[in-house]
């Protein structure tokens, strides 16, 4: 073990440092080391008693520690202490970055996934050292990768802070659904493998073997990475830390000694604890009362003007302004102790700010930023309408595909942003079966497409606080990502209240300005009659707040005059330019996209001057039945009587029994509706159906 130990002990710690080395399972125990010859001894011992793992210290420890079990190594006791916690620790050093393979709990990864895990580690590494970060140790824990960053932060809040910051933003960076980024390893007393001991989790065998963890990557020298990167990677701004005045608080002391003086029987200052953020006077006794001394009694000044009183002696557990009021009472006199000015320290709110106007003469003339001239644009949303099966979906995709190639729309706008990435929130069609195969039939590229993964059971929400937060930090972590797709929006919304639904997308839309991303968010018409609206946009289902936010709404509709029916995608709303002409295209097959068959695709047609109020219009011939709407929906409670189905599996009954898309869409409306099937939820990226209980 020697060999592998001195020139990791070398570089990981500091002359005079010490390290704690711990096992955890089958049993536990604690040592401390410092220096590389007992460290290498102990570890050789250790591991030959074939432990889970061996684990040492990420941070050098006190001298206090170390004292505890120096230089060897004791199995732990009821009432003696051993390990560390993260008072334990002098400094942070070093910052680990654990890649770990999605897997069965408590086993061992297969060769496959851990090459997963490393490949997702260099990957982190390459993105790093092309921000700016220092050279790296590269390690193997024996089941994924290691990334140690060296670092020099104090051992405080302030750091506990930005490191788990930091992994927060690398995990929402490079987790995926078969490697994660472990966001735990942010506290000082964080302990990792003990590199060159063997990794036995679980049942050795041979599709999951016990292996040896070791070191793939010593760098010569190392230097601290920078506060300013750290700062820099976070899912949610670091709290700036604004100076604050040593004196805060002396002109309030100055006061209480001044009066010690000429106030009869007025105690005088005993001492004044200074910290931080506050600073606690201990008067010879309590203001109030003479019978309670010490330090529970006194006067507390905080940096940011609160002030309070550190007696909670029976009489004096009160508010303050109270409690000084009795002060005043029993000296006879006022004495103003007015709170000093306040100043802003982490974990604290500064003062409101008075409203203020701005004249517009100072404000710079701004021009859109367009992704399509008059169809879409950075920082606004665009409401895209239609009936199911109509092919709002399928345009969706088409209008991803040419974002994430750089090519221009059909109308002869070209795309005004470079070739980008776009986040596709879709809850109707699976990903791998039906969005990814048209994306690329659409000709796109599938390195910008993204999706959201969310836990089995878990709903994102626009009028969400917490989702939105979440949503945030994804996009502060892939600023690569222009535009994001949510088909349908209903589905992504608490409240259907118009007032609760303006509300609760305002923080949706403050995302799109403050990531400059467009919004292209899909919604269904809803059954009234053409002949029965007083305007086109009646025809939208929801809260009218999806017709009034966004900036663009256009509607996806069919004419039925032609056989087959044509299909227009027609502007209903321009707010910021002129729009566009009716834009005509027909649905066609793709064969053989990636050994998915008959794939849908659009192929534009042209412009046309047909318009929504015309092709609203038209004569609809509607029944509450047909044969092939009760074909479908007998269909589908057959195939789901047993159990739950994944949705893929029943639209390909639906397809191979000729039931059309339209005619699937309502006849799973239609069922829904009369409370025969539940709502679809999705598991691991695929979407089930289900009847209702």
């Amino acid at each position: 073990m020697t060999a592998t130990v001195k020139p990791l002990f070398e570089v990981l710690f500091q002359p005079g440092e010490a390290i704690e080395v711990r096992v955890v399972a089958p049993w536990c125990g604690s040592g401390f080391f410092d220096n590389a010859k007992d460290l290498g001894e102990a570890l050789g011992e250790l591991d030959g008693l074939k432990p889970e793992a061996v684990y040492c210290s990420l941070n050098p420890v006190t001298t206090e520690a170390f004292e505890r079990c120096p230089n060897q190594f004791q199995r732990a006791r009821v009432g003696v202490k051993l390990a560390c916690n993260d008072a334990d620790i002098s400094r942070r050093s070093w910052i680990l970055v654990d890649l770990d393979p999605t897997r069965p709990p408590r086993v061992s990864a297969a060769d496959a996934e851990k090459a997963l895990a490393l490949a997702k580690m260099r990957a982190a590494r390459d993105y790093l050292l092309s921000e700016g970060a220092p050279l790296m140790v590269e390690a193997d824990s024996g089941n994924g990768g290691h990334l140690l960053l060296p670092c020099d932060l104090p051992n405080d809040k302030d750091s506990a802070r930005l490191v788990k910051g930091f992994l927060e933003f690398l995990a929402a960076k490079f987790t995926d659904a078969e490697v994660s980024v472990d966001r735990g390893n942010w506290n000082a007393a964080r302990i990792t493998k003990a590199y060159g001991t063997m990794a036995r989790k679980g049942k050795h065998t041979p599709e999951r073997p016990h292996r040896r963890s070791g070191i793939i990557s010593l760098p010569p020298s190392t230097s601290p990475v920078s506060r300013e990167l750290l700062e820099r990677m976070q899912l949610k701004p670091v709290p700036k830390a604004k100076e604050v005045s040593d004196g805060f608080a002396d002109s309030s002391i100055a006061k209480l000694t001044e009066w010690s003086k000429t106030v009869p029987d007025f105690p005088a200052i005993k001492t004044a604890k200074r910290e931080a953020e506050k600073v606690t006077v201990i008067p010879e006794h309590c203001y109030l009362n003479p019978d309670h001394t010490g330090t529970s009694s006194g006067i507390v000044f905080h940096a940011d003007g609160g002030i309070g009183n550190a007696c909670k002696h029976s009489g004096c557990a009160v508010p303050f302004p109270e409690w000084w009021k009795l002060v005043e009472k029993l000296y006879g006199r006022e004495l103003p102790l007015a709170p000093p000015a306040p100043r802003v320290v982490f974990g604290k709110r500064s003062a409101p700010r008075d409203w203020t106007l701005e004249n517009y003469s100072t404000i710079k003339v701004e021009p859109i930023r367009w992704v399509f001239r008059n169809l879409l644009a950075l920082g606004k949303a665009t409401g895209l309408v239609g009936e199911p099966g109509g092919g709002k979906s399928l345009f969706t995709v088409d209008l991803a595909a040419r974002i994430t190639t750089g090519r221009g729309f059909p109308d002869g706008a070209a795309n005004e942003i470079p070739p980008s990435s776009v986040l596709m929130l879709n809850t109707e069609d699976a990903a791998g079966d039906t969005i990814k195969p048209r994306f690329l039939a659409a000709g796109g590229d599938e390195k910008r497409l993204y999706q959201l993964r969310l836990p089995t059971g878990v709903m994102f929400s626009v009028d969400d606080a917490e989702d939105m937060r979440r949503l945030d930090g994804q996009l502060t972590a892939h600023p690569d990502i222009r535009v994001i797709v949510i088909d349908p929006i209903l589905q992504h919304v608490i409240s259907e209240k118009e007032q609760d639904v303006r509300r609760g997308v305002g923080t949706l839309l403050g995302l799109l300005q403050k990531h400059n991303i467009a919004l292209l968010y899909v919604a269904h018409f809803n059954k009234v009659a053409g002949k029965n609206l007083s305007s086109p946009l009646d025809k939208l289902s929801g809260a009218k707040a999806w017709v009034g936010l966004p900036r663009f709404v256009f509607a996806v509709m069919l004419d039925s005059r032609t056989k087959p029916a044509a299909h227009y995608l027609i502007c209903a709303k321009h707010n910021l330019s002129a729009g566009i002409r009716a834009q005509g295209f027909a649905i066609e097959s793709a064969s053989d996209v990636r050994h998915v068959s008959d794939t849908p695709r659009i192929r534009w047609t042209g412009e046309s001057d047909v318009s929504m109020v015309e092709l609203l219009n038209l004569p609809v011939e509607r029944s509450n039945s047909s044969p092939a709407l009760d074909k479908a929906m007998t269909l589908m409670e057959s195939e789901l009587t047993d159990q739950p189905r994944a949705a893929h599996e029943i639209i390909a009954v639906l397809d191979e029994a000729g039931v059309t898309e339209i005619t699937r869409n309502r006849a799973r409306r239609e069922l829904m509706q009369k409370g025969v099937m539940a709502p679809p939820w999705n598991e691991g990226g695929v979407w089930y159906w289900r009847l209702s209980p």
